[in-house]
């Protein structure tokens, strides 16, 4: 199914800057920096129907101890969006949300995760907290992987990030220990009632076996940006903000926006600096340079391929419903609470899609048909 004329019309608006959409001034981390950031502002006020789940301590989030389902129990008055790739962490194995959800007021449901720490083991009953959202590449994994393709993104995202050379040593060690060539399903945390890694259940402990921690390693990447690199200076939130899009030197690379300035607000940050490979990276020399003016030509080309991507709705209530994005060379994600257009969410793929085809249009066959409609 193709992406709907509604969110069409609602990524159109801010391209073209209509309907109280602006862009503000573009910021990069430093003068020599390659990556940048546009913000995306809205003028015009909208009545938010939610909040994010890290604005309230009213919703409780607990591990019913089955690796990829928890259980929520809201007590708020309020809707609550939990976005995907929001990183949960607690007393227990960390999680992954795998898509964006709707939680109505004093709702208990079930919550779609994966895990994304393989060695620490499953306590049933215990709770979860909103810490952080995974970087890109392990998102893409929590929207469309299975739980082994998210456990081998979370180590090739430390692997590539420098995090604990001898972790496929210390690994080989565990299989041995168990006479197999794969963790056993209890070391991989199918436990319900072990902490694999302590004292008294493990001979490995999980300090050791950071690779296939996801929340360690974005934290010791963040210590060794502080040494080595520099981190990101603060990124501003400015008012009347509701999102950004994020560029490298080839074009558009990350793009989020809310309906609404409080949501932005509350996720900028972690949001941004999971880009900070982009962002932090510097060129010696004025070689290349992005100008200002093809900048509304590169967000035009990226949501024109968009609108060629398929969706597959992932999340259903009463409230709203959530649509996975799927194109060959970009992934994301789309909610609607109450009829309208609450987040829109998609990021470039490191490689394309294999085997991708354009899916059917709505009543037209052609894309740009489509799109020169919803545009005017």
């Amino acid at each position: 199914m193709a992406i709907d004329n509604q969110v069409g019309k609602f990524l159109w608006d801010i391209a073209e800057k209509k309907n109280g959409f602006s862009f503000g001034k573009p910021w990069k981390n430093s003068e020599d920096a390659l990556g940048l950031v546009i913000p995306i502002l809205r003028k015009k006020k909208v009545d938010r129907k939610y909040i994010m789940i890290q604005e309230t301590e009213k919703v409780e989030i607990v591990d019913q101890g089955t690796i990829d389902t928890a259980k929520i129990e809201s007590k708020d008055d309020r809707t609550v969006f939990i976005r995907s790739g929001v990183i949960l962490a607690g007393d227990t194995q960390e999680r992954g949300v795998t898509v964006g959800t709707i939680v109505s007021p004093h709702a208990k449901m079930d919550l779609s995760v994966r895990c994304v720490h393989a060695s620490k083991g499953i306590q049933s009953g215990a709770g979860f907290k909103a810490k952080d959202v995974a970087p890109p590449s392990v998102y893409l994994s929590l929207m469309e992987e299975d739980q082994r393709g998210v456990w081998d993104s979370v180590q090739k995202y430390s692997e590539k990030k420098g995090i604990d050379d001898k972790f496929r040593s210390r690994l080989n060690a565990v299989r041995h220990l168990d006479g197999s060539n794969s963790l056993s399903s209890q070391r991989m945390g199918f436990s319900s009632n072990r902490l694999i890694g302590s004292a008294r259940s493990s001979h490995v402990s999980t300090q050791s076996m950071s690779s296939d921690d996801l929340l360690k390693s974005m934290e010791e990447v963040e210590s060794s940006r502080k040494t080595v690199e520099g981190s990101l200076k603060d990124i501003p939130c400015i008012d009347d903000q509701v999102g950004a899009i994020i560029f490298n030197m080839q074009g558009v690379i990350g793009f989020e926006v809310y309906d609404a300035h409080e949501s932005w607000a509350a996720m900028h940050e972690k949001i941004l600096t999971k880009y900070d490979d982009v962002l932090l990276q510097k060129q010696e020399e004025s070689l290349f340079e992005l100008k200002e003016e093809m900048i509304p030509k590169k967000i035009s080309e990226f949501i024109e391929t968009l609108m060629a991507s398929d969706t597959q709705r992932t999340f259903h209530s009463e409230q709203g419903e959530t649509h996975l994005i799927s194109g060959e060379k970009h992934i994301g994600e789309y909610t609607i609470i109450d009829g309208a257009v609450m987040h829109i969410i998609a990021f470039k793929r490191k490689q394309p899609k294999p085997g991708f085809k354009k899916p059917k249009q709505n009543k037209t066959a052609d894309v740009e048909d489509r799109i020169e409609a919803i545009r005017h």
